[in-house]
């Protein structure tokens, strides 16, 4: 799996919504890879952001 390319799907604000939602449910191991890997890349725009 490749981590290292971001693609912009939603806005800022709309990721924030988006993992917001997910983190209610990442005790549920279907919701938490999607979780995870939508934390990793707020963590990287938000790297590249400055």
């Amino acid at each position: 799996m490749q981590d290292n390319v971001i693609m912009a799907i939603a806005s800022e604000d709309e990721l924030d919504m988006i993992v917001s939602a997910l983190a209610a449910y990442r005790h549920n191991t279907r919701y938490r890879a999607l979780y995870e890997k939508l934390i990793r890349q707020q963590d990287q725009l938000y790297k590249l952001a400055g």
